[in-house]
C-alpha cells in the first residue's frame, strides 16, 4: 500500500516562510462586510382558512402598525417581496392572512414591462369590452387552473 503525502504550498519572502492552510480562508474576509437586511416573506395561509372565503373590511391606514409595517410602501415591498418567493403575479393580502381590502401584481417583465401595483381598496369603475381568454391559477389553492375571460382594461 502506497501512502501519499499532500504537499502544503509553502511561501517564502525575505522576512519569513509562511504556510497556506486554504481552510482559514474564511477567517481573511472583513467580519464587518455590512450584509442585506432580510426581506420579511409572509406565510401564504392554507386553502382550509376560512378568512380567504370572508368579506374584508376597507383598509385603513392606522392599523398597519398592529402588524408591523411601516406604512403603504413597507406592506407593498413585503407583499411583494411574497409574491415573488411564491412564484404569482398576483397577491391579496388576505391570502397572507392580513385583514386588508388590498393586493399587490405585476413584476413580470413580459407583462407591462414589470410594472409593479399595489392597490388599497380597489373599485371598478369602467370595463373595457375588449376581453382576454386565458389560463389562471391561484396561489392559495395550487394545482387548481381554470380557463378564463379577462377583461382587457379596468379602470
Amino acid at each position: 500500500m502506497r501512502r501519499y503525502k499532500i504537499k502544503i504550498p509553502i511561501i517564502k519572502s525575505e522576512k519569513e516562510t509562511v504556510k497556506l492552510d486554504y481552510g482559514s480562508l474564511d477567517n481573511m474576509r472583513p467580519k464587518d462586510k455590512p450584509k442585506a437586511p432580510e426581506k420579511r416573506i409572509l406565510p401564504l395561509i392554507p386553502p382550509s382558512d376560512p378568512r380567504l372565503l370572508m368579506q374584508i373590511a376597507p383598509f385603513i391606514d392606522d392599523t398597519l402598525k398592529e402588524f408591523d409595517f411601516k406604512d403603504r410602501v413597507d406592506l407593498s415591498k413585503v407583499m411583494y417581496d411574497s409574491m415573488a418567493k411564491y412564484g404569482g403575479l398576483g397577491l391579496s393580502a388576505n391570502q397572507v392572512g392580513l385583514p386588508y381590502r388590498m393586493f399587490i401584481m405585476g413584476g413580470h417583465p413580459q407583462i407591462e414591462d414589470g410594472k409593479v401595483r399595489s392597490v388599497f381598496n380597489p373599485l371598478i369603475n369602467d370595463v373595457s369590452k375588449e376581453t382576454i381568454n386565458m389560463k389562471e391559477g391561484c396561489l392559495s389553492f395550487p394545482f387548481l387552473f381554470y380557463q378564463s375571460i379577462d377583461l382587457n382594461g379596468v379602470q
